[in-house]
């Protein structure tokens, strides 16, 4: 049992630290393409808003 939760808890704990990383690549995004028109040129934009 002991065995299994560490290892969710390191899953969780990965899945926390992307998270974060994409938080901060998409606060950058943002920062870079500010202006609206901008955005939907922006093929990562683009990209995550079909997703």
């Amino acid at each position: 049992m002991f065995e299994f939760v560490s290892k969710k808890e390191e899953e969780v704990q990965k899945k926390i630290e992307d998270l974060k990383r994409i938080e901060t690549m998409l606060k950058d995004l943002k920062q870079r393409c500010p202006d609206e028109k901008q955005l939907h040129t922006c093929p990562i934009i683009e990209t995550l808003i079909e997703d």
